[in-house]
């Protein structure tokens, strides 16, 4: 019995070790479970000048969404790992069917069927996008929070929707032109959206396949590389890009003293 009880813990301590080892690549954030299910639904998006009068604006805003952003990649990270796990079995029950093309689905996989080939391409849309990129494009799609669209419609990352019962239409917008700018019910779900909108739409699948190279020699995320892959996410083409790595750089150190 006395070398039972001295064995377990050092049993304990191996397991945690191999599923650290295990995790580890993929852990790109700090937050926990527990710190996650804290993470309410945000109605709203504040005015970050009084939000909190002791900091900048700018520290309100990161202070402000970095969980939200956090919360999200998060719940992807959580299906990606549930996708590999259901990638390493011979045999699916219903319940892994139903799961695996429900989420085919919300990630646009068209013409679905479990094969290794499609499996890999579902792989490659459900990952995370490094928070950086999150937060600088957010600050500057939404001007840190104070653009219309952010007040009116929650929304921060300048998403379009060709919905004509729902958004926003813009002021600006050109002759002729339908589309109008998404708006949303809670913060929450602009930043779900945009996620979405990365890992699904074709203009960013090279985004993704860098992604997948970086998680297949497992090194971390490069928000500086993955951010080249953003040129047509705006008019601007490549000086965009710049404006996210410039964005990165100035306020490196405050997003990584805002994260969990």
């Amino acid at each position: 019995m006395k070398n039972k009880i001295e064995i377990f813990p050092l049993i304990l301590l191996l397991i945690v070790l191999i599923f650290g080892i295990l995790t580890k690549s993929e852990s790109l954030f700090k937050a926990t479970e527990s710190d996650i299910t804290q993470i309410g639904e945000y109605t709203s998006v504040p005015n970050f000048t009084t939000y909190n009068p002791n900091v900048s604006r700018t520290s309100n805003f990161i202070n402000f969404l970095t969980p939200i952003i956090e919360s999200e990649n998060y719940e992807i990270l959580t299906n990606r790992k549930n996708l590999k796990k259901l990638m390493k079995k011979s045999h699916h029950s219903s319940a892994d069917t139903t799961w695996l093309h429900q989420t085919a689905k919300y990630y646009k996989l068209k013409k679905f069927s479990i094969t290794p080939q499609t499996l890999f391409e579902l792989l490659e849309r459900i990952d995370i996008i490094p928070i950086e990129i999150v937060l600088s494009q957010a600050a500057i799609e939404s001007n840190w929070g104070a653009s219309g669209f952010a007040k009116r419609g929650n929304n921060l990352f300048g998403m379009r929707t060709t919905s004509q019962k729902s958004g926003i239409i813009p002021k600006d917008r050109a002759t002729g032109a339908t589309f109008r700018v998404a708006s949303y019910r809670t913060v929450n779900q602009s930043v779900k959206s945009y996620l979405r909108n990365l890992n699904t739409h074709k203009a960013y699948k090279k985004l993704r396949k860098n992604r997948a190279l970086m998680r297949k020699e497992n090194i971390e995320l490069n928000p500086f590389e993955l951010a080249n892959d953003l040129t047509a996410y705006s008019t601007l083409g490549y000086d965009y890009v710049l404006m996210i790595k410039r964005t990165m750089n100035n306020y490196q150190n405050d997003y990584k003293k805002n994260r969990y």
